[in-house]
């Protein structure tokens, strides 16, 4: 009889799409081990997105203090009124608040009575994947399964539960058995080997082989089976065993497990070396879920995918937190080091996926793209034929045949690393880019009928007046393409500023209030949870910073005007090329053109070589026949009329071609 180990993905993971990190999981372990496993992914947050419907539920789970909430009612009944206050003050005032108790009482009487229930009685090792607004909801679940059958072992991993987070956790609640503590293929294949006595390469990477194919075919028996004790699953103290004593970590690394005293102990982390050997994620579960649930219509998900794991930028740690990072990011808690995938082994995994799912609609999920090879990367997909319609986040600089590279490609929405509009700002936050970068990241965006999905931070501890200044000078000069989300500072476990407060001007570090509305007040203080708490200069910030924030508010709505009026197929300020002269256009805000510039000769030729950032020497070395000054009058023309972009020394040209020619090589 095999091992069953079911992997599960709660609410509030979005649920147009599958969870990547239970079908990563399920297909190392079930390569792992194969007959001697029988590894399941589950998905409650499709059944919850039916029992609510639709809309709310995305609601819900795009803003994580709302779902959070109403799993902490669920988890702890007698904190039912204060979740209900927390949800209500993060619901939009705009819009009717829906009944709170209502929503938690259909979620809990689905969850009291749901078909998982029978596959959970005979499992062996339940593990969820807790990432960002599935903190409350997976030990919710997991107390009920604990409560139900006490033998189950119960493991968590994932972001929210990674280095001093997971042991954290694992010390306030008692009914979570271990802690994988960072990636977790290996610790995962390695947990499951020593816990019942399994042999499926687990002392090694195993991850060796072509990168021309995928290892899912190529899935080896298990060589050994749980032995008869483990198919009774005891219960009560000393219920996982004797634990090994000979070194400190038992379970190997990147596992946290409780000792015989209930102390936790263990950690670190197991990566996989090569990306290129790990098998292609197995989808099969959430999508015969998906078909199962009674929907007469045929939806077409978004299906996650990587190309990378970590960050490249990213080198600070919690014991060098003054290495090279964007100062504010913690998304690498769980990663050590950057990896990615061969060009070509990212487009195999595209169009495998899609020919499996019948989806052409894929997020990449890397921190970001690798920048050193999207040339290869994006030419590779192309050769795939496929219509794709792909998301990705990217850092910059990236040029402007870059750019239209990634959009040939298929990728209509990306979210760039742009976060800040002034020099000195991105100096701060670590970001290794400048203002021209952003600008013309913005331009080619538009230029190629990108979605621009980057945010602006606001409130950013220690800006000054010249910073905010600098940044509305800025959005008044890019207010012709699409606008950016403002999103509040907030500071995040693990993130350089949370290791090196003082240096921000940081006081006062702790958990963030809210936790101990959805938490009883002796676990709010001794868990350490992702989103802290901080004294320093907020209210400060807050005053300095409205006039962006008003600023945006006034952009997002004039663009939604203009593209509701010209259908997204007009750019606000676009030019025509003539061959010889160029004309352009200025469109107002219902789509009419309101100013239009002609450029001829010299004028033209230097309009379009500012097509991507160039410094004004390379400019006037390119144009030696204007005299300096004579060039410099031409530009600051230009930039009086809105045409061109000036920051520093550096130019941009800022219409964007209208033409088809823009997609020709």
């Amino acid at each position: 009889m095999p091992v069953r180990l079911i992997l599960v993905s709660m609410p509030w993971a979005l649920a147009d799409r599958p969870s990547i990190q239970l079908g990563s999981l399920k297909a190392y372990v079930t390569r792992a081990f194969g007959s001697a496993v029988h590894a399941e992914a589950a998905h409650p947050y499709l059944d919850v997105e039916r029992v609510l419907d639709r809309s709310l539920y995305r609601r819900l789970a795009e803003r994580s203090w709302l779902g959070e909430a109403v799993y902490a009612a669920l988890l702890y009944p007698e904190r039912t009124a204060a979740c209900a206050g927390l949800f209500s003050k993060y619901w939009p005032r705009s819009e009717g608040s829906p009944a709170f108790e209502e929503i938690c009482r259909k979620i809990k009487d689905f969850h009291d009575n749901m078909p998982l229930w029978r596959d959970l009685e005979k499992a062996h090792l339940v593990g969820f994947s807790v990432c960002f607004a599935q903190l409350a909801s997976s030990l919710f679940l997991a107390r009920a399964l604990k409560e139900r059958f006490p033998g189950v072992r119960t493991v968590f991993g994932g972001s929210l539960v990674s280095g001093v987070l997971g042991k954290s956790l694992m010390e306030a609640f008692p009914w979570i058995d271990f802690i994988i503590s960072g990636e977790g293929e290996k610790p995962l294949v390695n947990l499951v080997s020593r816990l019942f006595s399994l042999h499926g390469g687990s002392e090694t990477d195993s991850m060796q082989g072509s990168r021309d194919s995928f290892q899912t075919v190529q899935r080896q028996e298990g060589r050994g089976v749980p032995k008869p004790e483990d198919e009774k699953r005891p219960t009560g103290p000393g219920a996982l065993g004797t634990l090994r004593r000979e070194g400190v970590r038992p379970w190997g690394p990147g596992i946290f497990f409780r000792r015989e005293d209930n102390s936790v102990d263990g950690g670190g982390w197991s990566q996989i070396t090569n990306l290129d050997g790990a098998p292609l994620p197995d989808y099969g579960d959430f999508f015969r879920e998906a078909q199962n649930g009674g929907d007469a219509r045929t939806p077409i998900f978004t299906i996650p995918v990587e190309s990378s794991r970590g960050c490249w930028w990213h080198t600070a740690r919690e014991d060098r937190p003054h290495k090279r990072a964007c100062r504010f990011c913690n998304l690498n808690v769980q990663w050590r080091g950057y990896r990615s995938k061969a060009p070509h082994r990212v487009a195999q995994e595209l169009a495998a996926l899609a020919d499996e799912h019948k989806s052409l609609h894929f997020v990449f999920v890397d921190n970001a793209l690798n920048p050193a090879a999207v040339a290869e990367t994006t030419q590779a997909i192309q050769r795939s034929g496929k219509d794709f319609h792909l998301f990705g986040e990217v850092r910059l600089p990236l040029s402007r045949h870059e750019v239209r590279a990634l959009r040939l490609a298929g990728f209509r929405e990306i979210q760039a690393g742009i976060e800040a509009l002034s020099d000195g700002l991105l100096r701060r936050m670590g970001k290794g880019t400048r203002v021209i970068h952003n600008v013309a990241w913005m331009r080619h965006c538009e230029e190629y009928g990108i979605e621009n999905r980057s945010n602006l931070i606001l409130e950013f501890p220690g800006s000054t007046p010249q910073d905010v200044h600098e940044t509305l000078d800025v959005l008044r000069a890019v207010r012709v393409y699409r606008p950016l989300k403002g999103v509040r500072f907030w500071l995040g476990e693990g993130s350089p500023m949370a290791l090196d407060p003082e240096s921000y001007g940081l006081k006062g570090i702790g958990n963030h209030p809210h936790y101990a509305v959805l938490f009883p007040e002796e676990i709010f203080r001794r868990t350490r949870f992702m989103v802290k708490a901080f004294r320093g200069d907020r209210l400060r910030q807050r005053r300095l910073w409205q006039p962006v924030r008003d600023f945006l508010r006034g952009w997002h709505r004039e663009d939604a005007v203009f593209r509701n009026r010209t259908g997204g197929e007009k750019p606000r300020l676009g030019y025509l090329d003539g061959g010889t002269f160029l004309l352009i256009r200025r469109r107002d805000r219902h789509g009419r053109v309101e100013t239009t510039y002609r450029l001829s000769g010299p004028s033209r030729e230097i309009y379009l070589s500012c097509l991507d950032a160039k410094p004004l020497d390379v400019l006037q070395k390119e144009h030696g026949r204007f005299s300096s000054e004579g060039l410099r009058r031409f530009l600051d023309d230009m930039v009086a009329k809105g045409l061109l972009f000036r920051h520093r020394e550096w130019i941009l040209s800022l219409a964007v071609e209208e033409g088809v020619k823009k997609f020709l090589a």
